[in-house]
């Protein structure tokens, strides 16, 4: 079953982060035992929800952890050589960009976790998606995170008539985002920082792995136990040749 470091207060789904079908066993859950959020009413995929919760701070499992929130700038310098050496090593043609201008959030999943994320260049725009974003940019530590830009004010000193210098502030200049989030690793299935806080609280593992995968069984192995699977593609119907246009006979014959 999967497991990261830190959650950020909620686990993802398998589809947030990867794709292909969900897992049954693999399912949102809130990573406290006092903090309640209906994710039905209030799902973070609403970019205000979002905030609200990423600006909850305490009650959490993680919450002595650094990993559980963070701050992390970065210039646009700093983010356009992650994603140079992202699309290089994809020998994607964008990689012969020279700036990153612009990050632009364009859609979450309900837990929180950035699916796309619109990438503005001099040399074209594209996007991200999913785990991509956490490969491809330096700052986030996981899909769960939001943006504000990053101001630098400078003074320009201007010479007046009377000949002495006066400070004029020019307008702030953007040069980066500071990244606003949660969580370390992808944040599916258990938290190790939170199953650890739950053990020091007296929590068998067996509870603890009933908290993180809601609704399975802790049982021995053995052949008896079905595996689950995702759901197979339909066969294709083929053409199976009549009787008269059946191939020749094989120069031999296997044993």
């Amino acid at each position: 079953a999967r497991y990261s470091s830190t959650t950020g207060g909620i686990t993802a789904r398998f589809s947030d982060v990867w794709n292909g079908f969900d897992r049954p066993y693999l399912q949102p859950v809130i990573d406290s035992l006092a903090v309640s959020w209906d994710l039905a009413a209030r799902p973070l995929s609403d970019e205000n929800n979002f905030r609200a919760f990423i600006n909850l701070t305490s009650r959490f499992n993680e919450d002595d952890w650094p990993t559980f929130r963070w701050k992390r700038s970065g210039t646009f310098e700093e983010i356009t050589a992650g994603v140079k050496a992202y699309l290089t090593n994809r020998k994607n043609p964008l990689a012969s960009l020279t700036n990153v201008t612009g990050l632009t959030v364009t859609e979450r999943s309900s837990t929180g976790r950035v699916q796309t994320l619109l990438v503005n260049t001099d040399a074209g725009d594209f996007e991200l998606h999913k785990n991509e974003v956490v490969s491809a940019l330096i700052p986030p530590r996981s899909q769960l995170f939001y943006l504000e830009p990053l101001y630098t004010s400078k003074d320009n000193q201007k010479e007046t008539a009377a000949g002495q210098q006066a400070k004029q502030s020019s307008n702030p200049v953007q040069t980066g985002y500071t990244f606003v989030g949660g969580g370390f690793g992808h944040g599916v299935g258990m938290s190790q920082t939170g199953s650890y806080r739950l053990g020091e609280n007296g929590w068998p593992y067996q509870r603890i792995l009933q908290f993180y995968y809601p609704n399975t069984q802790l049982l021995p192995i053995s052949n008896d136990i079905v595996f689950w699977r995702g759901p197979e593609s339909p066969v294709q119907p083929t053409d199976v040749p009549k009787p008269s246009e059946q191939p020749d006979a094989p120069a031999f014959t296997l044993p």
